[in-house]
């Protein structure tokens, strides 16, 4: 893109010029990913957690309220499953 933009601006005309695919990618994840860095995605861990089960009946999801410190350990080994998940 850099590239593109440094000839575009040596030529010094404002004219629409064929754009590499390799530049053309990149303005498409930019664009795709520009709202994620312009945005701010920080924000308080929910102290409510959740227990479902897993039969395959009706099932039941059960609340409870929990310590911020609690909550916070669930989220981030929340991707964890199976016999190596430590609660």
């Amino acid at each position: 893109m850099f590239h593109e933009a440094a000839f575009a601006e040596v030529s010094g005309e404002t004219t629409a010029t064929p754009l590499a695919r390799t530049t053309a990618t990149e303005l498409c994840m930019l664009a795709a990913l520009v709202p994620v860095m312009v945005s701010n995605i920080a924000v308080k861990y929910n102290r409510k957690i959740y227990a479902s089960d897993a039969s395959l009946g009706l099932g039941a999801v059960v609340p409870s309220e929990t310590s911020e410190k609690v909550a916070r350990a669930l989220w981030r080994g929340s991707d964890k499953r199976g016999c190596y998940t430590q609660l």
